[in-house]
């Protein structure tokens, strides 16, 4: 839903009632389309949903925060949380010309902004600090990603990306309650979490199986003929029987019943290969449902118009195809650069027993360890949760990784870097450190 400036202002007026006394910013959410502020009052907790922008724009406040299926993890998400997170919530306001909704937080005994402005479908915002070590007001702008020393900040900072006067509406709209738009939300999530490509392949491959072994059942049909004798020099020399094609090159009994002998051995032989392919077939497909039954949300998350750095990672040892490596003392250490990159370093590069790194619940490029010598300890998984967060562009300072070896690993036919695991791993990380500074000690001649 896009709010209007004036359902904009009408609920940043409904909110300022409510926390007229103090209120007090907890923990912070986001599901693929709102930011979700858990704001304690006396006696009471309120969730004051934002959007993201692309479509879902606005302000509303609501009973309940998002359930875990819909949570989602981003950069902007952990921005919010650096700088929001434990703060006084003090009032909202709405600029008099357009769409940017300003948060009025205190900090360090500072009053700070932090304003959200739509525009043509994106969400640019800007946050106005207190540095407590730096000890003087700095600005933040998401679309260049600049942060300056400023004094006082003032509305026109957003004619750069489109403020311009609004025409004021003056016919009330429903606004629709945030609980009606997590549920769409939800249904939507939930479409997209069911029946994936590899899912109708796998159904439609087991059924071709399944067919094929229908028809080699006729192989005790062709036995039982074979038994009784029949004279086959009185078959035609092009037939069907029980389904089952047969050409014969004489007319000869004899040498027709062992043409049909023959046949009989191929198809056994078919029938115990269709029977492997069918249990293959079932255990990839149990496994994919199985992955689906856990509920993972794959709707694409709304980011903001936030202006990229250059951030490539510094010093890697080589470039391989679509894959980079790094050379550590007693291990080295593979990091796919694309969807392609990821099945490039599984297959060409790792062997069975080397371990297989991957972030749980969120988009990231696969990360192999190789052991020259020792076991995998938590140092290595360190190194290697530091690796998946840097070239995923997240800003995490804790995150679920899974592990397992690569031998455990069963590549998606025709879906470039979706693999099928188990007897996976499960753990929580905590950065200790970032990539670049373990890259660094590397070398420098450090010991990572």
């Amino acid at each position: 839903m896009i709010q209007s400036y004036d359902q904009m202002e009408k609920q940043s007026n409904l909110i300022n009632n409510e926390i007229k006394e103090s209120a007090f910013i907890q923990k912070i959410y986001s599901t693929s389309y709102y930011i979700c502020l858990t704001v304690r009052l006396p006696g009471i907790t309120r969730y004051i949903y934002i959007g993201r922008g692309g479509g879902y724009e606005g302000l509303w406040i609501g009973s309940k925060k998002p359930n875990s299926f819909l949570r989602k993890r981003d950069k902007f998400l952990e921005f919010l949380r650096k700088h929001l997170s434990s703060c006084s919530l003090d009032h909202f306001e709405i600029d008099l010309k357009d769409r940017i909704l300003t948060l009025h937080y205190q900090k360090w005994g500072r009053i700070n902004k932090f304003f959200f402005f739509y525009n043509a479908r994106n969400l640019y915002f800007v946050n106005f600090y207190y540095d407590k070590k730096k000890e003087r007001m700095l600005l933040f702008k998401s679309w260049d990603s600049t942060v300056s020393e400023v004094q006082n900040i003032d509305y026109d900072i957003f004619d750069e990306v489109g403020r311009r006067k609004l025409d004021r509406e003056t016919h009330d709209k429903l606004i629709i309650p945030v609980e009606g738009l997590l549920r769409q939300e939800e249904t939507l999530a939930l479409k997209k979490s069911r029946g994936g490509k590899s899912k109708k392949f796998l159904k439609r491959k087991k059924g071709k199986i399944l067919a094929d072994l229908k028809r080699i059942q006729a192989i005790s049909m062709l036995e039982k003929l074979v038994s009784e004798e029949k004279d086959f020099s009185l078959l035609p020399s092009k037939n069907i029987l029980f389904g089952i094609k047969l050409n014969f090159k004489t007319k000869d009994h004899y040498k027709r019943r062992d043409e049909v002998y023959l046949k009989i051995k191929k198809l056994k032989k078919a029938k115990k290969i269709l029977e492997l392919r069918l249990k293959d077939t079932e255990l990839n497909l149990e496994d994919t449902e199985n992955k689906e039954s856990e509920g993972i949300n794959h709707l694409k998350v709304i980011n903001p118009v936030w202006g990229q750095k250059s951030n490539k990672t510094k010093k890697s040892l080589s470039v391989t195809k679509n894959y980079h490596l790094y050379d550590f003392k007693n291990f080295s250490l593979g990091v796919g650069n694309t969807a392609v990159g990821n099945d490039q370093l599984r297959n060409e590069w790792a062997k069975k027993n080397d371990y297989w790194f991957h972030l749980e619940g969120d988009k990231s490029p696969h990360v192999i360890i190789k052991l020259k010598q020792g076991v995998l300890d938590q140092e290595k998984i360190n190194i290697a949760g530091a690796a998946l967060i840097a070239f995923s562009s997240l800003n995490y300072q804790e995150a679920n990784i899974i592990y397992t070896q690569v031998k455990n690993l069963k590549g998606v036919k025709g879906a470039a870097g979706k693999v099928i695991y188990n007897k996976e791993k499960h753990i929580r990380l905590f950065l200790e450190k970032p990539w670049d500074v373990y890259i660094n000690e590397l070398h420098v001649g450090g010991e990572p």
